[in-house]
């Protein structure tokens, strides 16, 4: 594995680990797919997949909302002298994506019906 291979990949799980003990977002499963950066490496754009999609806009406002806290929490962790200006990237044409949120969307279905008989 290459150097900028090594650290994208220690930036993606950092990332990561800082959305999910950082943002407080309830009931939203936040999935950092993947990382690309540009030549200079002034810009890093973060590729998210979100369930469920439909809170899509409402969790890009708050990933946007503490960009400065994320970037200096991963500054912190990594101990980069600078880290690039983050942008994100929704990925919500992924399938899999797709039919877990139809899944999801049974199984609440389901229980809405369950909880109808009870």
């Amino acid at each position: 594995m290459s150097s900028p291979e090594r650290l994208n990949s220690l930036l993606k799980t950092e990332i990561a680990s800082i959305i999910n003990q950082e943002i407080d977002i309830p009931e939203i499963l936040i999935t950092v797919l993947k990382l690309s950066s540009d030549d200079r490496g002034s810009y890093l754009k973060v590729y998210i997949s979100i369930l469920p999609t439909k809170k899509a806009g409402t969790v890009l406002k708050q990933l946007r909302k503490n960009n400065k806290i994320i970037a200096k929490r991963l500054q912190t962790r990594t101990k980069l002298k600078r880290i690039p200006k983050l942008d994100w990237e929704l990925n919500l044409y992924d399938s899999s994506d797709y039919e877990l949120d139809e899944i999801f969307k049974q199984i609440a279905d389901e229980n809405n019906k369950n909880n109808k008989k009870l």
